[in-house]
């Protein structure tokens, strides 16, 4: 009599566990490009603290705010996940957005995030492009950190 001994795994369950593999995925890829998203935010609202900062010292020494280039903060994130510009520079205030681009483009209502001091007075605004405002709630969650 011949005694045949199997050893390993049948295709069926291979395919099995493919599949609950396929079905995990599915459910936490959402979860993480979620995650990753606000981690890329974080570090833009982080870059638009240190530009602020960086107006304000450029100011105590000259009669206007700065530009990036003299205040001498890059241009993107270190990921190159938003662009950071500033308009509206004058004696008593400046506008700083930060744009998502890339992946982060796909943020929706945190796409643009809005900086803005005039007289002293400090506004942070966010919104899915550059004129249009969130409500007070998506404005705060888009801001924190």
């Amino acid at each position: 009599m011949l005694n045949i001994s199997r050893r390993g795994f049948t295709l069926i369950e291979v395919l099995i566990v493919l599949a609950l593999l396929a079905v995990l995925i599915a459910i936490s890829y959402p979860s993480y490009a979620a995650q990753a998203r606000k981690a890329r935010r974080a570090d833009a609202v982080a870059r638009l603290a240190a530009l602020q900062q960086a107006e304000e010292n450029w100011r105590a020494d000259h009669s206007t705010y700065g530009s990036l280039d003299d205040v001498g903060v890059a241009s993107r994130t270190s990921d190159s996940a938003y662009h950071l510009s500033v308009a509206d520079i004058g004696r008593k205030g400046y506008r700083a957005v930060a744009e998502g681009f890339g992946s982060q483009a796909d943020d929706g209502p945190c796409r643009f995030l809005h900086l803005t001091l005039i007289g002293g007075n400090v506004t942070r605004g966010s919104g899915p492009d550059e004129s249009t405002a969130n409500d007070p709630t998506t404005n705060s969650r888009c801001w924190t950190r």
